[in-house]
């Protein structure tokens, strides 16, 4: 099946128990370069270049080992590429796509384009709604996240979206982004489960 048309969607999986502990032991390991870009991150992998498989950075704590355990017991990945938290303040993101250039790595771009929707993320803290758009032709649309669930599947490599353009004081959001190679069946599984579950909020194309 393809869900292609699919822009954003609230994804059906258990509410992770440790979210005060990962912003207690957030710490910095790059800051956004761009002025359009009010982000500091924190990176739980190796560094790997241009959308390759990667491995769990050593000496984590535990809430973080924890988070890389339940990553891998109920995202559909076969291998891991990037896992990070960005820490967004202020004005945040300008719109953006974030799988956007296949020249960096074509064959994970074409892995990724065809298992869309796959950019997983958590919102750890901060306003589950409102604060982040979706552009659907040049309309700016506010995704609505259901209470029960923390995450949401954006497509990686089609979707423009970014910071809601009238937040000009964002106040520390926290969000866990999570990109790996997939598993086909386990991830038309986890999306069709959360269609059923979830039609009501989906963003298409």
């Amino acid at each position: 099946m393809n869900f292609k048309d699919i822009l954003w969607m609230p994804i059906d999986l258990p509410v992770f128990d440790m979210k005060d502990e990962l912003v207690n032991d957030f710490s910095v390991d790059f800051v956004a370069d761009a002025k359009s870009y009010d982000v500091r991150g924190q990176l739980f992998l190796e560094h790997s270049d241009n959308y390759s498989i990667s491995k769990v950075k050593e000496g984590l704590t535990n809430s973080q080992n924890h988070l890389i355990d339940y990553c891998r017991t109920h995202l559909p990945f076969t291998d891991l590429v990037n896992i990070k938290i960005h820490h967004i303040k202020t004005t945040g993101m300008k719109l953006h796509i974030d799988f956007g250039d296949p020249e960096k790595n074509t064959e994970m771009w074409e892995h990724t384009n065809m298992h869309e929707p796959c950019g997983f993320r958590m919102i750890i803290k901060g306003t589950k709604s409102g604060d982040m758009v979706v552009n659907v032709d040049d309309n700016n649309i506010v995704p609505v996240m259901p209470d029960e669930t923390d995450w949401y599947a954006i497509n990686y490599t089609e979707c423009l979206h970014g910071s809601n353009p009238v937040s000009t004081d964002i106040d520390d959001r926290y969000v866990l982004f999570c990109m790996g190679r997939i598993d086909k069946e386990k991830h038309k599984e986890l999306i069709n489960r959360s269609i059923n579950k979830y039609s009501d909020f989906i963003v298409k194309n």
